[in-house]
C-alpha cells in the first residue's frame, strides 16, 4: 500500500481549504470581491480544454511506449524501465481528475454567470468555494506536471 504523500496531501486539500475559508472571510470584509464570474467561467473552460488535450497525449504516449517495448525484444535492445508505465498511469489518472474539476469550476462559474446580476458581487460563500476548489485544481495541474517531469528524466536515462 502507498504511503500518503504529505506534500500533495497539503497541496490538494490543506491549501485548497485554508485559501477558500480565507477567500470566503475578505470578501465577507469585503476586501476583496467576485464580480465577474463570466471571466473565471472562462479562464477554467480554457484550461479544461488543455488538460483534455494533455490527457489525449498521455493517452498516445502509453500506447507507443508500449508498442515500442513490445517490440523490442532483441538482445541489443534496452530493458524496459518498469517506472515508466505506472508513470504514465499516474499522469493520465492525474490529468483526467483535473480535467473534471476545471469542468466543475467552468459549469459552476458560468451557471452563476449566467443567473447572477452583472452588478452584483458573488456570495463570500460561493467565492470561498471556488477559490478553494481552483486551488485544488492548481495542485492537481502541479501533480500532472510532477509526474509528467519524472516520466520525461525516466524515458531520458533510458535512451542515453
Amino acid at each position: 500500500m502507498r504511503q500518503i504523500s504529505y506534500l500533495y496531501f497539503t497541496l490538494l486539500i490543506a491549501v485548497p481549504v485554508i485559501g477558500g475559508v480565507a477567500a470566503g472571510f475578505l470578501s465577507t470584509a469585503e476586501i476583496v470581491q467576485f464580480r465577474d464570474p463570466a471571466v473565471i467561467a472562462s479562464s477554467f473552460g480554457v484550461l479544461g480544454g488543455l488538460l483534455f488535450a494533455h490527457a489525449i497525449f498521455v493517452f498516445q504516449l502509453r500506447v507507443s511506449y508500449d508498442a515500442t517495448n513490445d517490440e523490442a525484444t532483441g538482445p541489443d535492445t534496452p530493458m524496459e524501465d518498469l517506472r515508466v508505465r505506472p508513470l504514465i498511469d499516474e499522469m493520465f489518472a492525474g490529468v483526467l481528475y483535473a480535467s473534471l474539476v476545471a469542468l466543475a469550476l467552468t459549469l459552476i462559474t458560468g451557471a452563476v454567470a449566467a443567473v447572477q446580476d452583472p452588478t452584483a458581487v458573488v456570495s463570500p460563500v460561493l467565492f470561498g468555494i471556488t477559490v478553494g476548489i481552483g486551488l485544488h485544481l492548481f495542485g492537481c495541474v502541479l501533480h500532472v506536471l510532477s509526474a509528467t517531469t519524472t516520466a520525461y528524466e525516466n524515458l531520458k536515462r533510458r535512451g542515453k
